[in-house]
């Protein structure tokens, strides 16, 4: 019956996995096993653990939905997301996730300065590597490089080692991360 008529509703009662952010967003269903065991990874990444987790399943079977409530959950504990995007097309840079991640970093750095000291002080020795090939990112860090070099100069070895070293700085226990490469 319509309520514009006066009539009462009846009471609703939203249940445990009904606590939505938003109308429309279904409530998740079926994986509690899995959320329990990436909660337990973000609780140790909250604590300063470096975590990784996997998933991987046919498409279809919901793993973009199962990260959106880890993600949900992160968020609401002040976690801060980096999303990079794989893709199976040919002219997909190498480490082109990565980098996207780096500089979404390198924007939030702009509003963090407490953040940017660290992170000025643990990649020091891979200030000119950095410079180089990561110059946005470089450039938050307050590094100017005169005189770059190639990366062939500085060696492959040494170049992944710095994007290894910045990607393994971006999480704290100061300033938890998720870092979510998507396959889309």
């Amino acid at each position: 019956r319509a309520r514009h008529q006066g009539d009462q509703l009846a009471p609703f009662v939203v249940g445990r996995s009904d606590a939505r952010s938003s109308i429309i967003e279904p409530a998740m269903v079926g994986r509690t096993v899995e959320l329990e065991r990436l909660s337990d990874h973000l609780e140790q990444a909250r604590r300063g653990a470096s975590q990784v987790a996997g998933i991987s399943c046919p498409s279809g079977v919901g793993k973009t939905r199962l990260v959106h409530e880890l993600i949900q959950d992160a968020t609401g504990k002040g976690f801060t997301l980096y999303r990079g995007v794989a893709t199976n097309q040919a002219g997909q840079l190498p480490m082109s996730p990565w980098l996207e991640i780096i500089r979404q970093l390198a924007l939030d750095l702009k509003s963090k300065p407490e953040e940017r000291q660290r992170l000025q002080q643990e990649l020091v020795d891979y200030r000119e590597e950095i410079s180089t090939i990561l110059p946005e990112f470089a450039e938050q860090l307050g590094w100017k490089q005169d005189h770059l070099i190639g990366p062939d100069e500085l060696g492959a070895q040494r170049v992944n080692q710095a994007v290894v070293k910045v990607l393994v700085q971006i999480s704290s226990a100061r300033s938890p991360a998720v870092i979510w490469i998507d396959d889309a």
